[in-house]
C-alpha cells in the first residue's frame, strides 16, 4: 500500500545528478531542456526611480528572480546628447544588486530619443551605437545581460509616428522602419562582441513572421513575444485560432488554438528562414485583474494564483528560455504587489513555484500531451526530492489517482503552499483532488502516472 503523508517541503537548491531530460529533448527536438526551472523564471518591474535598497528590490531575490526585465532607464537618459553614454548612479546601484544576486538583467532599449536627436529620434544608426555603449557599460560592471530592441513597436512609438498596418503586413512602415533598427543593432554590437545576445520583440505575433520576410539579421539571437491571452480558459489556449483574419497567411496557430502551436510555429519560421534556431523569451504575461476568462468569469486575485504558474510550466515544456511576469509593480491592474503594499494572492503563488520547482529540471509531460488545451495537465521534474510533478485541471475539481512505486511518501502541496487532502482507495491507490490551481506532489518516481477518476 502507497504510503501517504501531507506536508508542506520547501526546497533547497542543490547540484542534482542523475537522469537528465534528454528524453523530453529527443521527441520535441529542441535544445538546451536541461536548465534547470529556475533558470527560466524571470520578472517585469517598472523600477524607474526605486532605489537599490528600497524593500521592492529585496522581493526580488524572495522570488528567486534569474531575469529582471527593467525599463527604468531609457534611451533619451543613457544618451543625452549625441556620444554621450551615461547609467544614472541609482541605475548603477540596481546593477551591483543584480549582480552580487545572480539577476540577469533583460534590458529594453526604447523608447525613442528626441533629446539627443530631435529631428530623427529613431534613428537605426544612432540607435545602434546606444546599444554598443549599452552593452560595454554593463560589461564593465560585470552584470549578466541580454538586450530587447525596443518593447512592442506597433504600440509604441514606431506605429503611431510611422503609420502603416497594425500587424506588419504590408504596406507598414513602422515594421520597415523596426527591421531596419534590428538590423542595425545587431550589426553593430556584434561588430563589437559577438556573444552579446539580443531578441528582437512584438506583441503581435504574426508581425514576427512579416518582420521574417523583411529579412531579419540570421546572427540575431531570440525572439521575444508576449502570450497575453485575455478572454481565455487559461494560459493553455487563445480566444483566436488559424481562421482570423489578420493572421493571414502564416501558420501562426493550430486548430486546437494551443499556447504550445504558436510557441513550436513561431519557433520553426525562425528556424527556417534564420537557418538557425533563435531562443524564445516571453518577456511580458500578465492577468488584469476584473478582466473577464472562459467567457465572463472575472479574473480575481484566485484566477491569477492559479493561472502564474501554469504559465511558466507549460512556458518551459516548449523550452522557453525565459518568462518574464508582468508584473511586480507600479501596474495596478497587474500588480505582485498591490500599491498599498500588500503582497497578493499571485506574489505567494509566485513564490511557493519559484521554492518548489526552480532547482528541478522538466523532465516530461505525463498528461495533457495529446490534449493541450483541456482536461489534467501534468509534468514530472527531477530534483533535490528526486521526482515530483506539477498537476492541474483546466476546467477546475477532479479527482485523480496516483500510481508511483517510489519508497518515499507522497506529499502535496497547494499553488499557495498549502497541505493538500491525499487519501487511499480500494486499490490502495493515492488519491487527490486537482483544480485549476497546481498541485505540487513529491514522491513519486520516473514512472509515475496520473489518471482521472470518471
Amino acid at each position: 500500500m502507497t504510503r501517504i503523508l501531507i506536508s508542506i517541503v520547501w526546497m533547497i537548491p542543490v547540484i542534482v545528478t542523475g537522469c537528465s531530460s534528454s528524453e523530453f529533448a529527443a521527441k520535441t527536438g529542441k535544445p538546451d531542456m536541461d536548465l534547470k526551472f529556475g533558470d527560466r523564471i524571470g520578472l517585469t518591474a517598472h523600477l524607474a526611480g526605486v532605489p537599490a535598497d528600497d524593500p521592492m528590490m529585496q522581493r526580488l531575490v524572495d522570488l528567486g528572480i534569474r531575469w529582471i526585465r527593467d525599463d527604468s532607464e531609457h534611451w533619451a537618459a543613457v544618451e543625452p546628447e549625441p556620444g554621450k553614454y551615461v547609467f544614472s548612479e541609482r541605475f548603477r546601484k540596481c546593477l551591483e544588486f543584480y549582480k552580487q544576486n545572480h539577476i540577469g538583467i533583460l534590458y529594453i532599449m526604447c523608447y525613442g530619443n528626441k533629446q539627443a536627436y530631435p529631428d530623427d529620434p529613431f534613428n537605426a544608426e544612432a540607435y545602434g551605437r546606444y546599444a554598443v555603449a549599452v552593452a560595454k557599460m554593463f560589461k564593465k560592471i560585470g552584470v549578466e545581460f541580454v538586450l530587447e530592441i525596443w518593447n512592442e513597436p506597433h504600440n509604441f512609438e514606431l506605429g503611431p509616428y510611422y503609420g502603416g498596418n497594425w500587424n506588419a503586413a504590408p504596406p507598414s512602415a513602422w515594421a520597415d522602419h523596426y527591421v531596419k533598427m534590428v538590423r542595425e543593432a545587431v550589426r553593430q554590437v556584434k561588430a563589437y562582441d559577438p556573444s552579446v545576445k539580443l531578441l528582437n520583440d512584438e506583441d503581435v505575433w504574426v508581425a514576427h513572421y512579416w518582420f521574417l520576410e523583411q529579412g531579419l539579421p540570421e546572427n540575431l539571437d531570440g525572439v521575444a513575444v508576449h502570450p497575453y491571452n485575455h478572454g481565455s480558459p487559461g494560459p493553455e489556449i487563445n480566444c483566436w485560432g488559424p481562421e482570423t483574419e489578420w493572421l493571414k497567411p502564416f501558420p501562426v496557430i493550430d486548430e486546437d488554438r494551443s499556447m504550445r502551436s504558436l510557441y513550436r510555429n513561431i519557433r520553426n519560421q525562425y528556424t527556417k528562414k534564420l537557418g538557425r534556431t533563435p531562443e524564445i523569451w516571453a518577456t511580458e504575461w500578465g492577468y488584469h485583474l476584473d478582466g473577464k476568462f472562459n467567457g465572463e468569469e472575472k479574473i480575481t486575485e484566485e484566477i491569477v494564483a492559479a493561472f502564474l504558474p501554469r504559465a511558466y510550466i507549460i512556458s518551459a515544456a516548449e523550452n522557453v528560455r525565459c518568462l518574464n511576469w508582468y508584473v511586480l509593480n507600479a501596474d495596478e491592474a497587474y500588480n505582485l504587489v498591490a500599491n498599498d503594499g500588500r503582497e497578493r494572492l499571485s506574489y505567494q503563488a509566485f513564490k511557493v513555484m519559484s521554492r518548489q520547482l526552480g532547482p528541478c529540471r522538466l523532465l516530461r509531460q505525463i498528461n495533457g500531451d495529446d490534449h493541450p488545451t483541456q482536461g489534467i495537465q501534468a509534468f514530472l521534474f527531477e530534483g533535490p526530492m528526486r521526482y515530483q510533478v506539477a498537476a492541474w485541471c483546466i476546467e477546475g475539481q477532479q479527482e485523480v489517482t496516483i500510481e508511483t512505486n517510489s519508497s518515499w511518501p507522497i506529499q502535496a502541496i497547494d499553488n499557495l503552499g498549502n497541505p493538500v487532502e491525499i487519501r487511499s482507495n480500494q486499490d490502495h491507490l493515492a488519491v487527490i483532488k486537482l483544480s485549476r490551481a497546481p498541485v505540487y506532489i513529491t514522491g513519486m518516481d520516473s514512472d509515475c502516472a496520473i489518471q482521472a477518476i470518471p
